[in-house]
């Protein structure tokens, strides 16, 4: 699985939720990357989740964190 980023063009700010302008300077020159799967760990958000979301019942229980990815996202 690849996680996908877009880059600001004029600001260099990167950002993960796709978007038809740059959040932080409003700019349009936006381009795709692709992320390169390094990060850190910052939070164990909710520990393990037993809820069935979506019809994933074979990947129940899961665990849900939030990663420091080295692009500068998380």
């Amino acid at each position: 699985m690849v996680i996908r980023y877009q880059a600001c063009g004029a600001c260099g700010r990167v950002q993960y939720f796709r978007r038809d302008f740059c959040a932080a300077c409003g700019a349009t020159e936006l381009a795709d990357q692709a992320a390169s799967g390094e990060g850190t760990v910052l939070r164990d958000l909710a520990g393990r989740t037993r809820r069935d979301a979506g019809g994933r019942r074979a990947h129940v229980p899961y665990n849900i964190v939030l990663v420091g990815t080295i692009e500068g996202f998380a």
